[in-house]
Order: structure tokens, then sequence, then C-alpha cells
């Protein structure tokens, strides 16, 4: 599970920076994108572990890309936890609609999100 491969996908490059920083010290490859479009085709090509998506982007927000991701039969199953600025009330409602694996608000909390990340990574593993 070390070395389980996370995209993090953020329109954000600081936010993109500090969880890249976190993960790698955790042993995790990361991979980036800093919006939708990018994280599809990163999607494709270097098929992640676990994806972790910004809700609120410009141009396609996270739930859109999550909803194309749904489609892609060999993603139905990659974990997915979307990481928003909404309250978790909305962010919930909307993340349920597209089968978001767990939500995260921001600013994020380090250990909630590692828990996050190997509870996935280890329901995958099974």
């Amino acid at each position: 599970m070390r070395d389980a491969r996370v995209l993090i996908v953020d329109d954000d490059p600081v936010n993109l920076r500090l969880m890249e920083a976190m993960l790698r010290r955790e042993g995790f490859s990361v991979s980036k994108a800093i919006n939708g479009a990018e994280a599809l085709d990163c999607v494709q090509k270097e098929k992640p572990d676990l994806v972790l998506l910004d809700a609120i982007m410009p141009e396609m927000d996270g739930y859109s890309v999550l909803k194309r991701l749904r489609a892609i039969p060999r993603c139905t199953g990659l974990p997915v936890i979307m990481v928003t600025g909404l309250s978790m009330d909305e962010a919930g409602s909307l993340g349920r609609e597209v089968r978001a694996d767990a939500y995260m608000e921001k600013p994020v909390d380090r250990s909630a999100m590692l828990k996050t990340i190997r509870t996935l990574l280890n329901r995958n593993d099974q």
C-alpha cells in the first residue's frame, strides 16, 4: 500500500504541493492534475489507485469529473475522495449522486486524510 499511486486534482498549486508533500512523506507515489480534463487524461494514462479530487474547479468541477470517471468501466471501483470547501451537507448530497467514496473539508486534517486513504486502499485490496 505504501507504493500506491495517488492522483491529486486541485486548481490551486499551493494545495497540490501541500498534499503532494504529505503523501510522499508517507511513501505514496503521487501524480498531479490542475483541472478536470488533465485529471481524466491522467487516470487513463497512469491508472492511479486512488484520486483526491477538488470539488470546486473552473471549467469542469470535481462532480463532473467523477461522473465521467464512473462511466469508464475500469474506474467504477476507483476510490475517490472529494476534497471541498463546501459544507459536508452540500458536498455529501452532490457527491452521492456521482458515487464519491469519501469527503474531506478544506483545510484537510492530515491524520484524517491519511486514515481515509488507507481505509479505501485496504478495501480495494480485499
